[in-house]
């Protein structure tokens, strides 16, 4: 499920974007708008920003986008200042933009320039004072470069503020309206419990394996292990058919818990029909010898009961492991339903069947 859930059919319905105005900039001025391209036969997303700036041609200016309501960037690229302008494109991308404000940053870093065009900044006057402080100054640029002079004027004028050794420009990506981004958030929430109920449903399968000496563990694990796969597939390619997800911490957790799950099957297996059935056998029937036992076998007995603990000692430990990744999904702090009390009496319901206690901080 990773970066958003089996309702990208439902996304498709909602998708529109909308040329986005930008905000009041310090130093750069960009516009963004998202487009589609079927030429390759495939829908791809390509998201395009168009910007001005008063950095001199051949100036870095870094692009990236953030996803609504968070600071982390999805996604970066960089483009060079030509003749007062850059433009800069994001894509192809094959995952689609469920509904939201997504933000265009635009940043200009004296320190990431290459050395000539640090060398060229140092000396760039636009960046040394700012004409609208400093008349003397003003006078003198309009006479040794009119043209760009008017050019920095009207920016000023514009934006009531000069260019810098740090510039920043924001602009925002809209795409849907506020109710499409609230439906799309809400399904993905829906989705998301879906599978953890999937994946607690697995977890309570693999606690029955061996429960009764005269069934056969493999009965149940062939087809525990279809249905993990189909699961697991299928939150995978949800995950990444998506920009972002609106619950990216609970769909990680929900992932780690699959990942967990498949390594506590190869744990049960081993305990039920592998080595662990071998190390029960032998430990069986030295143990049957009773007052009978010699010091070679007690010592050999004793060795096998270690063993035995050991792998037990491994399943209980992946069976917390995933029992904690659901809690987190569920009712931790970024949680689909936080609730730490919740979350304590959760683990303890999905370790019971295996006789397992939680470990306690």
């Amino acid at each position: 499920m990773w970066r958003l859930i089996g309702f990208i059919a439902a996304f498709s319905m909602f998708l529109f974007a909308g040329l986005a105005e930008a905000q009041e900039p310090q130093v750069l001025t960009m516009k963004a708008e998202l487009k589609s391209d079927f030429s390759a036969g495939k829908e791809l997303s390509f998201v395009y920003i168009n910007g001005d700036s008063l950095y001199p041609d051949g100036t870095r200016i870094f692009v990236g986008l953030q996803p609504p309501d968070s600071f982390k960037f999805l996604l970066t690229t960089s483009c060079i200042v030509e003749k007062g302008h850059f433009l800069a494109e994001i894509g192809p991308l094959e995952q689609h933009f469920p509904p939201g404000r997504y933000r265009v940053v635009g940043a200009f870093r004296f320190e990431e320039q290459n050395p000539a065009m640090q060398a060229r900044l140092g000396d760039f006057r636009d960046l040394a004072k700012c004409v609208k402080d400093d008349t003397e100054f003003a006078a003198d640029y309009e006479r040794v470069n009119p043209v760009r002079f008017k050019l920095l004027k009207d920016y000023i004028d514009r934006t009531g503020r000069c260019p810098g050794k740090t510039g920043l420009g924001e602009t925002h990506l809209v795409i849907g309206t506020d109710e499409d981004a609230d439906r799309a958030r809400e399904t993905e929430k829906a989705f998301l419990h879906g599978y953890a109920d999937a994946a607690a449903h697995l977890t309570a399968t693999l606690a029955t394996v061996g429960a009764s000496p005269d069934s056969d563990p493999a009965l149940v694990l062939a087809p525990w292990r279809v249905e993990w796969t189909d699961h697991d597939a299928t939150l995978r390619r949800k995950c990444a058919s998506v920009i972002y997800l609106s619950h990216p911490e609970a769909a990680a957790a929900i992932q780690a818990a699959f990942m967990n799950l498949e390594s506590l099957s190869r744990h049960v297996e081993s305990l039920t029909a592998g080595r662990g059935a071998e190390l029960c056998r032998d430990i069986k029937g030295l143990a049957a010898k009773g007052d009978a036992i010699d010091k070679d076998e007690s010592r050999r007995l004793n060795r096998l009961m270690a063993e035995l603990a050991a792998l037990e000692t491994a399943r209980d430990s992946q069976a917390r492991a995933v029992a904690a990744s659901l809690a987190h999904a569920l009712y931790g702090s970024t949680g689909l339903e936080p609730a730490p009390a919740r979350a304590r009496v959760y683990v303890r319901e999905l370790l019971e069947p295996f006789g397992v206690e939680p470990q306690t901080k």
